[in-house]
């Protein structure tokens, strides 16, 4: 390797003084890549949200994060007087205001949410939701031991600006008006399944599997056989 290296280099060096003199003695070809025209100075400006009209739909008023173009806005549930521990108060700031984010989506909006509701208002503000063509993405709660009991709704769409505001100041407004208990309450029922009587072989014979009981409990099984590639 040591005798052939000089060898090699200097035969690159003559091939890159060749090539620098080729270059300099021949013209440039012919461009093939294709400019593409400025923008006219009268083109559209890109679509923005009408935050106005957001407000306005919704009911509430919103920020607008100009970095990323989503506007927010926000009710908190000042109403709630709720603590956890039974001790320590929580208020708006710390988990309990309802929001929705909008932001442009291509040629459509884009709006996500969680919606802040004590457990009977849950039935009726979903039903809202799902009847303006929302979709309600989860239900969940965030805390332990608080009182009262507090569900998160988790809401989202695509479509129309104006139709996915109104939707969501319906929502908002379903959950002012079932305030301070004012929801839907569960009907009163005293349920032992111990002590139910079941007809098991009319069951069996709606399924087409023979189930089986246990504690009051109907169960009934049914497999699937099937063949993995």
């Amino acid at each position: 390797m040591r005798t052939t290296l000089p060898a090699l280099l200097l035969l690159s060096i003559s091939v890159a003084t060749s090539a620098c003199k080729k270059n300099e003695s021949s013209p440039p070809p012919p461009s093939t890549t294709t400019s593409k025209p400025a923008p006219s100075p009268g083109a559209p400006a890109p679509k923005a949200l009408d935050t106005a009209n957001i407000e306005k739909l919704a009911g509430v008023k919103g920020k607008l994060d100009n970095k990323s173009g989503v506007f927010k806005v926000s009710a908190p549930r000042d109403d709630l007087a709720m603590t956890i521990s039974r001790d320590v108060r929580m208020t708006p700031p710390m988990g309990l205001t309802s929001w929705a984010a909008f932001q442009i989506m291509g040629d459509h909006v884009m709006v996500m949410g969680d919606i802040v509701m004590t457990e009977d208002q849950v039935n009726p503000v979903m039903s809202v939701a799902l009847d303006n063509g929302l979709e309600v993405t989860a239900l969940h709660n965030h805390f332990f031991w608080d009182e009262p009991k507090i569900m998160f709704m988790h809401i989202g769409g695509m479509g129309e600006e104006s139709t996915l505001a109104s939707a969501v100041g319906k929502v908002f407004g379903k959950v002012t008006e079932t305030r301070g208990g004012k929801g839907q309450m569960p009907p009163a029922a005293k349920i032992d399944p111990a002590k139910s009587k079941l007809d098991t072989a009319k069951l069996n014979a709606i399924f087409g599997h023979e189930g089986e009981i246990n504690g009051g409990v109907y169960k009934v099984t049914i497999g699937r056989t099937t063949k993995m590639g």
